[in-house]
């Protein structure tokens, strides 16, 4: 048996567990949700000049890459998942320091479940603080159709919703998804920008005097 039929025999023999497959399915439509998420834009905002700002900058283009997309478009999801990674940071780093927040953590579920709570709270504050940051840089470089405090207050509502709602995703797949919400976002995320990279370097490489016709 070659190594693609036993994959494949693997792969049917997981599928035939239900409560994996259910698992399963659950994450790939959240996995759906999530992507569906990084096309819907936030109003106001120039989309067809940052797409090229980003595409010119690597730094844009790092920053694109982790929203999956969603940065260049200034979707709902323009923050992506980073403001809770961030947030989970801190309160790590808080643990190390602050010997009574050590100490909840070791108080079993109920000092995790805490923790949690303060983690999404941070969430939120890192949040408004990226999305004020996002919206003066827009407004500077002249992106923003309709520049006024009306802007940024629907632009930082908009892309903190966002990130909460994305942070219900990722816990929502820890828990009755395959495990790891969090990380399999920021995995969605960067992948999903692999086929367009892909087709990037084929025409590039066309033009390449490198290339073998």
């Amino acid at each position: 048996m070659g190594l693609i039929e036993k994959f494949e025999t693997k792969l049917r023999g997981i599928f035939k567990i239900p409560e994996l497959r259910e698992r399963i399915i659950f994450t790939l439509l959240m996995f759906l949700v999530a992507r569906v998420g990084t096309y819907i834009p936030a109003p106001g905002v120039d989309i067809d000049r940052l797409a090229q700002m980003t595409a010119q900058s690597d730094l844009l283009g790092y920053i694109n890459m982790f929203s999956g997309g969603a940065f260049q478009r200034v979707s709902i999801f323009a923050l992506g998942i980073v403001p809770y990674i961030n947030s989970s940071i801190v309160f790590s780093l808080l643990a190390v320091i602050i010997p009574k927040i050590e100490e909840i953590q070791k108080e079993g579920e109920s000092g995790r479940n805490k923790i949690t709570q303060w983690t999404r709270y941070l969430t939120i504050v890192i949040a408004i603080v990226q999305g004020v940051g996002v919206c003066t840089w827009l407004q500077s470089v002249g992106l923003v159709t309709t520049p006024g405090v009306t802007f940024f207050l629907t632009t930082i509502a908009t892309l903190t919703a966002g990130t909460i709602f994305l942070m219900w995703v990722g816990e929502q797949i820890s828990i009755k998804g395959i495990g790891n919400g969090v990380s399999l976002l920021i995995f969605l995320n960067v992948i999903s920008g692999a086929p367009g990279a892909v087709i990037q370097t084929i025409q590039d490489m066309r033009g390449s005097k490198f290339l073998i016709p």
